[in-house]
Formats: C-alpha cells, structure tokens, sequence
C-alpha cells in the first residue's frame, strides 16, 4: 500500500465505501497502520459518517482527529457507490451515488476495486 500511496505527484487519495465503517472489511488494527505512515492523514469526507459503535469507526474518528495535514491525505467516503467511471483515454473521475439518490463527481486518476 506505501508505494501506492507514495507514487509521484500523488496528494490525496480516496476510500470509497457503499456501507458505513462498522460494515467494512477492514479492521482496527489495519487502519492504526495508516496512523501510523508519517507523511499520511486521514479524513472524513463527511465528519459524520464514522458516527456509531465499534472498533472501525472508533480508529477512524481518533484517525480523523489525531493529524490535520501531510503530504498524503487519504479520504474515505461511506455511504457512496461508484457508478462510473470518467474520462476519455485516461480516468477523470468517479461517479457516485448514495443512498438518497444523489449522484456526484470524485476527482479521480487511479482507481482499484475490492470486494470485502
């Protein structure tokens, strides 16, 4: 994942989630790890979203508040659900929607996909 997130010119990445984090497949210990990478930081796109109980939105909220800026700021957006891609010959963005029906753009030039 460091190299990943290391590569040239790379500022800011995103985590998108179509649940909340008590429903993600990663764990406290996996996110202590991102705490731990000096030239990353963590944020809510919505302050919010890692509301309720558990250990994942625990790591996530003490992740949110423990550093404010890096060279690296790593993104995570729950609640959304990638419906496109963008671009013409290269990425440009993602679209997504939540659960509400709204749809957006997310800047985007690299995309991986995982299913949990």
């Amino acid at each position: 994942m460091l190299s990943i997130l290391e590569c040239a010119g790379c500022e800011r990445r995103g985590v998108i989630g179509r649940g909340g984090p008590a429903q993600a497949k990663f764990t406290a210990p996996e996110l202590a790890e991102l705490g731990r990478l000096d030239r990353a930081c963590v944020r809510l796109a919505v302050p919010g979203d890692a509301a309720g109980e558990g250990a994942v939105p625990d790591a996530l909220r003490g992740l949110a508040a423990a550093r404010s800026e890096a060279a690296i700021t790593i993104v995570f957006h729950f609640g959304r659900t990638p419906v496109a891609f963008r671009g013409a010959g290269r990425l440009t963005a993602v679209r997504v929607w939540d659960a509400g029906g709204a749809t957006r753009e997310l800047a985007a030039d690299f995309a991986g996909t995982c299913i949990g």
